[in-house]
């Protein structure tokens, strides 16, 4: 069995991140592509083609336009990443790091463009749902509050600067507290929980192991259930055909009775034949036995 420190299991397990990364990025992108050349057309239009409209709408088109990017490549690429794990998931980090220092920057231009206060309201919200969506998916929890923090602080150090009020100060350390725990104790909680998960996992493949190299066969049949498990490959026996029923192929099965040195067999080995078809309260059983 493995035995490797928790964050180096848990950083190599690319499938779920990468999950993460289509459901969240690509599922963005996709929802507001269609939408945002328009929506950023009448906000240019609004303010007569200004240069900084044009930025801000160009940004956005930008921004969902390599969500989806990288949302898609998740998914394609999955097999690549998990050769290179760590660097795979670095990788995705920083990119999303980056995203949300965009998000800070538009978050900001949002709320001084001119506009209606519900338009800008309903915008706020949009704005907050995909900082909320995006930002969870960092797996670092440092790097995760890095990307909350360039958010808070720039839209915190504005209101102070145009107010000068304590109290803004005072909010922006309770969020950073939250923050900084919240993310430390989640991380920690997913940890523990994978690697719960990956050491059942492993034991389980240990077990699996050990019964497939001291036994030439297993074969588990359900009355009602038919074929439940079976580890060998096709026509590997010559008593296990295919194409025939299970009686037949039991029927051709012979067992000698066999004393080992330890005297491990002291009674005879027998096969009971069973009817798949009969009821549970009347078998079919034959016994056959050859003894030596």
């Amino acid at each position: 069995m493995k035995h490797k420190k928790p964050a180096a299991e848990y950083n190599e397990n690319i499938e779920d991140y990468t999950a993460r990364i289509f459901h969240t990025h690509a599922i963005l992108g996709l929802a507001a592509l269609p939408f945002t050349p328009y929506n950023q057309y009448e906000i240019m239009k609004q303010s007569n083609f200004s240069a900084n409209s044009i930025i801000h709408g160009v940004g956005w088109n930008l921004f969902f336009l390599i969500l989806f990017i990288m949302g898609i490549c998740a998914r394609k690429f999955k097999k690549r990443f998990e050769r290179h794990p760590k660097i795979s998931r670095w990788c995705f980090d920083i990119m999303t790091t980056c995203l949300a220092g965009y998000l800070s920057w538009a978050s900001i231009e949002k709320s001084e463009a001119p506009g209606d206060s519900q338009i800008k309201f309903i915008g706020g919200w949009w704005i907050s749902m995909i900082t909320l969506s995006l930002l969870n998916t960092i797996s670092r929890w440092y790097l995760r509050t890095l990307a909350y923090a360039a958010i808070v602080l720039n839209i915190t150090i504005k209101a102070y600067a145009e107010l000068c009020q304590l109290r803004l100060i005072l909010i922006l350390v309770e969020i950073m507290i939250y923050f900084l725990l919240s993310n430390y104790l989640s991380e920690k909680d997913s940890k523990k929980k994978f690697m719960e998960k990956q050491k059942l996992y492993e034991e389980t493949q240990v077990f699996k192991d050990i019964l497939d190299q001291t036994t030439d066969g297993i074969l588990i049949y359900g009355l009602q259930e038919d074929l439940i498990y079976r580890n060998w490959e096709n026509n590997k026996y010559k008593w296990w055909k295919e194409g025939q029923a299970l009686d037949e192929n039991l029927k051709q099965i012979k067992i000698d009775q066999k004393k080992s040195s330890g005297n491990l067999i002291t009674q005879p080995i027998v096969i009971i034949d069973l009817n798949p078809s009969c009821s549970y309260e009347n078998f079919n059983i034959g016994i056959r036995y050859t003894g030596r």
